[in-house]
């Protein structure tokens, strides 16, 4: 049973959101991460990674169908490049930092200690969109991605639909590599009136580089464009031929 003196801490994060649930227990899952009930077995609800695999579904069905909606005579292949921006794990960190959803997140000390909470940033938005969807309905949770993700579209277009950084440097990554992607940790440096993000980007256990940048997008965006911009990527596949290392 999920009182109204437990469920305090949850109240503001539904007026951040506009949506009031009816089932408390729902946002309460979505706002916990598997790694706290670690060290909480009575806690009253489930972790979150069911609702998240939900949400990432109804995220999807929801962008597909008002790009379709808003470009009737695009083709596919522009669309695809359009969704593919604002349902990847970047753009979706983003909308939950704006919302500053990891404030109410559950999870360990160890994991709230971690420097990297990119993926922990887009999973708990895609745990509430499950969440809402389950609880209010498909209308409810298609009005929270609509205001929270669409309106990205434009910066989508105005960018001509280029390739990001970040992509092209996972494709030479995968290419050089065998399948390596690489992978981004976040250090904030910054206070709330002026923040501050250090991207660090390693393939395997190597750091190639690091940024700084005002937001997360800005600092990994960054981050990348240097890796690529001084080729870093093939001069440690260079040292790692030349050593005959394996740091993965």
């Amino acid at each position: 049973m999920i009182t109204d003196k437990f469920y305090a801490w949850l109240v503001p994060l539904e007026k951040k959101i506009g949506v009031t649930f009816r089932n408390r227990e729902l946002l309460v899952q979505a706002m916990t991460q598997r790694s706290y009930l670690v060290g909480h077995p009575k806690w009253p609800v489930f972790h979150n990674d069911r609702l998240e695999l939900f949400g990432d579904s109804v995220i999807s069905l929801v962008v597909t169908e008002n790009l379709l909606q808003l470009f009737p005579k695009m083709d596919v292949g522009p669309l695809v490049q359009i969704k593919a921006e604002l349902v990847k794990n970047d753009t979706l960190a983003e909308v939950a930092h704006d919302l500053d959803l990891v404030r109410f997140l559950k999870m360990s000390k160890k994991t709230e200690a971690c420097n990297s909470k990119e993926n922990l940033f887009s999973d708990v938005y895609e745990a509430i969109v499950g969440a809402i969807y389950l609880d209010q309905g498909i209308d409810v949770a298609q009005t929270f991605i609509k205001w929270t993700i669409l309106p990205r579209v434009k910066e989508i277009i105005d960018n001509n639909l280029q390739v990001s950084p970040k992509t092209e440097l996972q494709a030479l990554s995968q290419r050089l590599f065998g399948g390596i992607i690489p992978s981004y940790k976040i250090v904030r440096k910054g206070d709330d009136n002026k923040p501050c993000f250090l991207a660090r980007i390693f393939i395997g256990d190597a750091c190639i580089c690091e940024e700084n940048g005002t937001s997360i997008k800005i600092a990994t965006v960054e981050a990348a464009k240097k890796a690529l911009k001084n080729k870093v990527v093939e001069r440690l596949l260079l040292q790692q031929k030349a050593s005959k290392i394996k740091w993965w």
